[in-house]
């Protein structure tokens, strides 16, 4: 996991990206991951039952001036094909929480040790794993986001240089990376669930269960950010209570 120190893009402003720093990584457990993030419209059937509004769809893109398949479900504005946004790490969990009791799953403690068949977030560790695959390059397609005047992350992602307007875009538009995920990079930045440290985790299985810091992790990059941010080893942390239109996610599944 991480970035050497000279790779393209790491040092932004004043910041070395010492967060960044590379360490051994193993991974014992398989998993699935979602081929795209988790859509307003999967958010709503498993929360359309809450009494709070903004639980049903706490999206900030989601009324018809945002995109061209919008609908209303029970009084919620949907664009259902777009990311979920604006949701907390807390919400998240719920959600979860949600999904796995109406599936009937048990064991679910939201870590890789969790029951066979259990949906949660994804680890740091697992994110960097789908997105980055073999490599160890900024990105998985190479170093360079533009090689001469060709958008190559583009192909890929929606970020700063290629958005059609300033607002997510429909999943899955983009082309797969090598483990078979859309948006992996860009749309939204994507929770995780582990606590932020200053040091990336390495060993086994990692997961940063305490830290002095309250802030969670986010990865990926998102439609508004420049090419720098949406490097594999990229971190971005929010309070597990604060929601953003740059926030979303997407599950794995343990296995």
């Amino acid at each position: 996991m991480g970035s050497p120190r000279d790779e393209v893009g790491r040092n932004k402003g004043n910041s070395d990206n010492s967060n960044e720093n590379q360490v051994n990584v193993t991974i014992r457990k398989s998993f699935e991951i979602m081929e795209t993030e988790v859509t307003q419209r999967q958010w709503y059937e498993v929360m359309q039952s809450e009494s709070s509004d903004r639980l049903k769809n706490p999206s900030y893109f989601k009324n018809s001036r945002d995109c061209a398949d919008h609908e209303v479900i029970g009084g919620i504005d949907l664009c259902p094909n777009h990311p979920v946004e604006e949701v907390t790490w807390n919400e998240v969990k719920l959600f979860i929480k949600k999904l796995n009791t109406a599936l009937g799953l048990t064991g679910c403690d939201g870590t890789p040790q969790s029951s066979r068949g259990c949906y949660r977030l994804p680890t740091e560790a697992e994110w960097e794993l789908s997105a980055r695959k073999d490599t160890t390059t900024a990105y998985f397609f190479g170093d360079n986001a533009m090689d001469g005047g060709t958008d190559i992350l583009g192909r890929y992602a929606w970020y700063r240089d290629n958005i059609v307007r300033e607002r997510t875009h429909k999943v899955g538009q983009k082309l797969a990376n090598p483990n078979g995920l859309k948006d992996i990079y860009g749309n939204v930045w994507e929770w995780v669930e582990d606590l932020y440290t200053e040091e990336l985790p390495g060993g086994t299985d990692p997961l940063v269960t305490e830290s002095r810091w309250s802030a969670r992790v986010v990865r990926g990059g998102s439609w508004i950010y420049t090419a720098e941010f949406l490097r594999s080893a990229e971190r971005y942390i929010g309070k597990p209570n604060y929601g953003d239109y740059n926030f979303g996610f997407r599950l794995v599944r343990t296995l």
